[in-house]
């Protein structure tokens, strides 16, 4: 599991939105990302675009992240999956385009 730059892990009730407006051209390789409010170009991999694009859509958990990226007909998701989106939703959070919401 990665470390989060609140210092805190997420629990698996975390939900995350995203933060900041942007803007993205997509390519066959990813997606660049011009952040309107830092003025910053990011170059996201294709699953982190789709990560990105599901919570400017609504907030969401990990697990429903996971479930939605993977497909619509998964009923458990296995850990290493998990780790996946984790990462994923680390790096986001680094870049400053999401943040968690704790209920």
């Amino acid at each position: 599991m990665i470390t989060h730059p609140a210092g805190e892990q997420p629990s698996a009730t975390t939900r995350w939105r995203t933060c900041r407006e942007f803007r993205s051209k997509e390519w066959p390789d990813g997606v660049v990302l011009y952040d309107t409010a830092s003025g910053d170009t990011h170059h996201l991999t294709p699953a982190a675009f789709q990560i990105l694009s599901l919570l400017h859509t609504a907030p969401r958990t990990q697990e429903e992240l996971a479930r939605c990226v993977l497909s619509s007909d998964v009923t458990t998701v296995d850990d290493e999956s998990l780790a996946m989106i984790d990462a994923t939703l680390g790096h986001l959070e680094q870049l400053g385009l999401i943040e968690s919401i704790n209920h």
